[in-house]
């Protein structure tokens, strides 16, 4: 089985391909074994994301309204919701890591006998600067949010009446969602954009298409964002609380595994692909990171793809 990944264009933008019929919606049951790394790496889409786990252990990373990485991990039956445009990925913690998923398009709510509802219910969210809201399935009420997303990813639409089971349950999410926020009492004025954020993604966009290039900087990558050797630092440390080295490693290793599992290429030909100036170093941070040599680690993995 050839693992999958997400796809991803202009860097970390995600562009979601909506189901073709009446009701602009898309629903998912994935298992993150099906996933390379058991990942989906870094992005963001213009959509608006609901998740709850039904099985196994995961853990969000999302750019929270300080423009700030937070770590969110998920049990069965919790569940998060991700804003429009926010920076957001996710890591399965043990194999056979379930999750429900569906994603709106911020134009769900524009149909005309909708517009007082997305008024009143909709902009206060979108316009916050909150760019999450997790719900944990100890709160009862929270806990109807993930029951209604894991039966909405579950309809069938040759179920007679599907677009109205659907616009009923994502109503009934949105509303429950609405009181959870507010009752956080969460700023409901926008922020304006963080220009570190803008940064780091025209930043990261780069590192994405230029990775295999073995002798990368850090003056490079400040080039590509127009900003100083400096700022460069400043902002990966501000944001992802790494240095952009870091992040261009763990980019190329990340990289590099999917090859190992996914082709037959020589562990030289990965090292040369993924940008490790030697076999030799790239050998010795694999060992570092996965406690195995790469020739082992293939071999491990072969079974999850052949």
């Amino acid at each position: 089985m050839k693992l999958k990944s997400l796809h991803l264009i202009n860097g970390l933008y995600e562009k979601v391909i909506y189901d073709e019929h009446t009701i602009p919606l898309v629903t998912c049951i994935d298992n993150f074994d099906e996933y390379t790394s058991r990942q989906w790496s870094m992005h963001w889409h213009e959509g608006f994301e609901f998740t709850t786990l039904l099985q196994g252990k995961c853990q969000y990373q999302v750019q929270d309204s300080n423009n700030k990485l937070t770590t969110i991990s998920l049990k069965p039956d919790d569940g998060i919701f991700i804003n429009s445009a926010a920076l957001h990925s996710v890591q399965a913690l043990e194999p056979n890591t379930i999750t429900a998923c569906c994603v709106l398009p911020p134009t769900f709510f524009e149909f005309k006998s909708f517009m007082t509802l997305k008024n009143s219910s909709v902009l206060p969210i979108s316009r916050s600067g909150v760019n999450y809201l997790y719900w944990s399935r100890e709160d009862k009420q929270d806990h109807i949010i993930s029951e209604s997303i894991e039966e909405l990813c579950k309809l069938s639409e040759k179920e007679i009446g599907y677009e109205l089971h659907s616009v009923e349950l994502v109503c009934r999410i949105w509303r429950l969602m609405l009181v959870s926020f507010q009752q956080h009492h969460y700023d409901q004025i926008k922020q304006p954009k963080n220009i570190q954020s803008e940064r780091i993604r025209s930043t990261i966009q780069f590192i994405h298409e230029n990775y295999q290039r073995p002798h990368l900087t850090v003056n490079d990558l400040a080039s590509a964002a127009n900003i100083s050797r400096a700022e460069c630092f400043r902002a990966f440390k501000a944001v992802l609380n790494q240095t952009p080295m870091e992040y261009l490693n763990d980019y190329r290793m990340s990289m590099a595994e999917m090859f190992l599992i996914t082709t037959t290429r020589s562990v030289k030909e990965i090292t040369q692909m993924c940008g490790f100036n030697t076999a030799s170093y790239f050998g010795k941070e694999f060992h570092r990171r996965y406690e195995t040599t790469p020739k082992k680690y293939r071999l491990e993995k072969s079974s999850v793809v052949n």
